[in-house]
């Protein structure tokens, strides 16, 4: 990528967890397709529940040529 990855995170806390494997996953992205100029991930809680689980939604940006 000429631009390196940007991670969002809305409405939870930042996980270097989440973080590490979101990098992996991009890698594998880039070895696949090595003309990605850039990406961005947005990871959201859109809504919070407590008893059946929340739900995430993970959006990603990419250009290419």
């Amino acid at each position: 990528m000429q631009t390196p990855l940007q991670l969002s995170f809305e409405g939870i806390g930042h996980s270097d967890a989440i973080t590490s494997r979101i990098r992996k996953e991009a890698a594998k992205l880039e070895h696949v397709y090595g003309r990605i100029t850039s990406m961005r991930v947005v990871i959201a809680r859109p809504q919070h529940r407590h008893i059946k689980g929340d739900t995430f939604q993970i959006r990603i940006h990419m250009t290419v040529p």
